[in-house]
């Protein structure tokens, strides 16, 4: 392994960076336009690693995408960069919310949504530069055809105990930031310490707490599965912490921790039944040396802090970490000019009982219209004339001739009055409005489990 690949490499200081630059939503997402999705093929007929559990939504990780962003700033800055070196592991930055651990070998192939990234293509080009996919005919010549399109882009990063929790293959249950950072600092966690750990599991946290101890201090981890300690074991290795944690196969809960020379300042217990193991523990630990339990049931908790409690721990407190991601949203309005309008309010229609009840109408149809067509003469008698000649009958009952002048007349029809024009309705409001939302995310990680801290006391 070279000298590169032994250590794990710094990620980019934000003081010796310049500011990031601004990336589309096409760029943000890892998308590029003609990405070439018909190289997975090759990939896998080529012995390419498939890619790692994409982390939901949730654990968005807005640093990953800012050490991106000020990496390829640096590259055009006069800054050296960081080169890819072949047997490095480096984390293929996709989007914000999909990463993928590397490790670089000549002859591989890492294909995913975006295309086919030949290792040999990435090794000894600049850490956080987009490194292009092959195009399909690339691919099997190794021209690139004159009329290719853009094809789709990563981004190599350094590795990074925090991209390694989000691009980890998951092999058991494992904590996430919010859940590490807080175990660090309850453990207080500083270089030169020694960490008993049991349950290695995927090693989420044994990375987190290598990185805490470094470069003098010691993580001493266990787990009773043979195949995960060696996978463990070979992750430890290819990140460059192979000098920082010792991961052996042991079963704690029947075997109890090793004592280590000068006692551990913290021990870290992830197992079904702790409560059986704080004795273990307190033997291991150091006057005022902490520890930690993670469990997923509250009864597990009980149980714990009772055997805590009868051992003389001190400072026994549980708590649980629950991290919400909201998202911010500007939204704007514009003005309302729709007028209101009042609608009648609809009748009512009673109850057969009450229809049958109510008493009969006091006039037919006929007879209304009747009255409507005989009006009430007028008390003078030039309204009397007028009258009698628009009626039909007289009051003896004879006919009275019609002329046609007085039959125009009658059946002319009314004058139409137009209704006047609506006032224009003014605006409400000014003329438009900007507010801004935070809710939170629909998709997010819940419960994951107790954590349980504790002093030990010896004198």
């Amino acid at each position: 392994m070279s000298a590169a690949a032994a250590s794990p490499s710094p990620s980019p200081s934000p003081s010796a960076s310049p500011a990031p630059a601004e990336m589309d939503d096409e760029q943000q997402c890892g998308v590029a336009a003609g990405g070439d999705d018909g190289d997975d093929g090759d990939a896998a007929a080529s012995g390419g690693v498939a890619p790692a559990a994409r982390a939901p939504w949730s654990a968005l990780d807005v640093s990953a995408f800012r050490r991106a962003s000020a990496a390829l700033s640096a590259t055009g800055a006069g800054v050296t960069p960081q080169l890819a070196v072949e047997g490095q592991t480096v984390i293929a930055y996709e989007s914000r919310v999909s990463m993928a651990p590397l490790t670089l070998r000549k002859g591989q192939v890492y294909g995913n949504r975006f295309g086919s990234f030949h290792h040999v293509d990435l090794i000894g080009t600049p850490l956080g530069a987009k490194q292009r996919a092959r195009s399909t005919k690339q691919a099997r010549t190794g021209q690139a055809p004159s009329n290719a399109q853009p094809s789709g882009w990563i981004v190599l990063l350094p590795f990074a105990p925090d991209l390694w929790t989000l691009s980890l293959t998951h092999r058991t249950q494992i904590l996430y930031q919010a859940d590490i950072a807080y175990v660090l600092m309850q453990l207080d966690i500083k270089p030169g310490d020694v960490v008993l750990e049991s349950g290695t599991g995927s090693g989420s946290l044994s990375t987190a707490l290598a990185t805490g101890v470094a470069p003098h201090g010691h993580v001493h981890s266990f787990d009773f599965n043979a195949e995960r300690v060696r996978k463990a074991r070979e992750d430890f290795f290819a990140n460059g912490l192979g000098d920082l944690i010792t991961v052996r196969e042991r079963d704690v809960v029947g075997q109890g921790f090793p004592v280590v020379e000068g006692g551990a300042n913290a021990v870290f217990l992830d197992l079904p039944a702790p409560w059986s193991v704080v004795e273990s523990a307190a033997r291991a630990l150091v006057h005022q040396g902490r520890l930690c339990s993670f469990s997923p049931c509250i009864e597990q908790v009980q149980r714990t802090c009772l055997q805590l409690d009868k051992l003389g721990f001190s400072e026994i407190v549980t708590c649980e970490v629950l991290l919400r991601s909201f998202e911010v949203q500007a939204h704007q309005t514009w003005p309302v000019a729709k007028p209101t309008v009042y609608k009648p309010r609809p009748q009512m229609k009673r109850p057969l009982d009450q229809q049958a009840a109510a008493p009969a109408p006091a006039a037919t149809a006929e007879a209304t219209s009747a009255a409507v067509t005989e009006p009430v003469p007028a008390a003078d008698d030039s309204s009397a004339e007028q009258g009698s000649a628009k009626r039909l009958r007289n009051a003896e009952g004879a006919a009275v001739p019609v002329t046609a002048a007085d039959s125009s007349a009658a059946s002319a029809p009314a004058a139409v009055v137009a209704p006047a024009a609506p006032a224009p309705v003014a605006p409400i409001g000014p003329s438009s409005v900007t507010y801004v939302t935070a809710k939170p995310y629909q998709l997010m990680r819940g419960h994951t489990g107790y954590l349980t801290f504790a002093v030990c006391n010896k004198y």
